[in-house]
């Protein structure tokens, strides 16, 4: 179990941010990075990599180079990543509305549509399949069309 933010914007998206160490971004790098629209930070890094790769065959300093920004990138994203996440949604307009601990995003999403009371004040379900908001008259979602308890 892990314990998630949850973010909502003024449009009603609902993000969930986990606390602590990213595998993903420590992993998969540039495309965690563009994936989570961070595009700033995943085109520094391709951008770094393809000079760096280009001076590679120069010298075995740009190999060490190389090699070494390519570490410190991995433990930089895995470490700061979650964090880098949370302040990019804060820009974009979205607020915390609740912490909790559930297993994947996912889970941490759906387990808010549990307690609309903690997601808005406007008696909004939240669809446990995609996360869409859904006002509490509603049958189906209107963003998956899954069927609404």
């Amino acid at each position: 179990m892990s314990t998630f933010n949850i973010y909502k914007s003024h449009s009603g998206a609902i993000e969930a941010v986990k606390k602590g160490w990213s595998w993903p971004g420590f992993f998969f790098g540039f495309i965690w990075a563009f994936a989570k629209g961070l595009n700033g930070i995943g085109a520094a890094i391709l951008i770094g990599a393809f000079v760096l790769g280009i001076m590679r065959t120069e010298s075995q300093t740009a190999d060490t180079l190389l090699k070494l920004g390519g570490i410190v990138t991995w433990i930089w994203l895995g470490a700061q990543g979650n964090e880098l996440r949370e302040n990019n949604l804060k820009k974009k307009g979205y607020a915390v509305i609740s912490t909790v601990t559930a297993d994947t995003p996912e889970g941490a999403i759906a387990s808010m549509s549990k307690d609309p009371e903690s997601v808005n004040g406007d008696n909004e379900f939240i669809c446990d399949q995609c996360g869409a908001p859904a006002p509490p008259d509603a049958k189906f979602c209107s963003k998956c069309g899954v069927k609404l308890d």
